[in-house]
């Protein structure tokens, strides 16, 4: 599904692209979108007209499903979104609790970081080779696939925001000589979700006086 909607520019592309499976899984790649190199491999091939080929082909052959691949966007994937969820799970870890400021501030310095990190360069060696590295994946069952590696990450922003904090100190401490100005606040928290609804009292619930008697 998503080479369906990474190769094809139409709606039209994607849902051809996507019956073509079919073919596909029945050993047919006349049709076929994908580079004819299977190579040495043995593999099971659904045979038509069995009970597993009429299943398999109500599934992608659902007009809902294929409704909704034509839909399927060919640029704009969720991968970048779920590496930033990453790096927020590092500077916000879920196994500790944070005040509303404090996740707040969190939050922030994870989009810099991650701002300032996304799509790195690809490294070199010394002797100008690119740099590589194996990976296992458990699909691939025991087989190496090769990994770019990009360049070192970089913390720039860390020190621009230690140059701008120290710049604010000073102008605060120039701007508060002779003066009894009281220090500024930070703003009001919002309220919590659960405060936005009613909250009965317990005896009044029937299930919950139902345990209690």
């Amino acid at each position: 599904m998503y080479w369906c909607a990474a190769s094809a520019t139409s709606g039209n592309g994607m849902t051809v692209r996507w019956k073509s499976l079919m073919n596909h899984l029945c050993d047919k790649h006349e049709d076929c979108y994908h580079a004819n190199d299977l190579g040495n491999r043995r593999k099971k091939w659904f045979i038509p007209g069995t009970k597993a080929w009429e299943k398999l082909s109500d599934i992608i052959g659902n007009p809902r499903l294929i409704y909704d691949i034509k839909k399927l966007s060919p640029s704009q994937q969720t991968s970048s979104v779920e590496s930033y969820h990453s790096v927020i799970n590092h500077f916000a870890p879920k196994l500790m609790a944070f005040c509303y400021h404090g996740m707040h501030c969190r939050l922030l310095i994870a989009a810099m970081h991650f701002n300032e990190n996304y799509k790195r360069p690809q490294a070199f060696t010394r002797d100008g080779k690119e740099r590589r590295r194996l990976t296992f994946p458990k699909s691939k069952q025991g087989e190496c696939t090769p990994k770019v590696v990009p360049v070192p990450k970089t913390y720039n922003y860390a020190n621009e925001l230690m140059v701008k904090a120290i710049q604010l100190c000073l102008t605060n401490a120039e701007e508060d000589k002779g003066s009894h100005r009281k220090p500024p606040q930070l703003p009001k928290a919002p309220p919590h979700l659960a405060s936005q609804y009613m909250h009965p009292d317990k005896d009044t619930i029937p299930e919950f006086s139902r345990y209690n008697d």
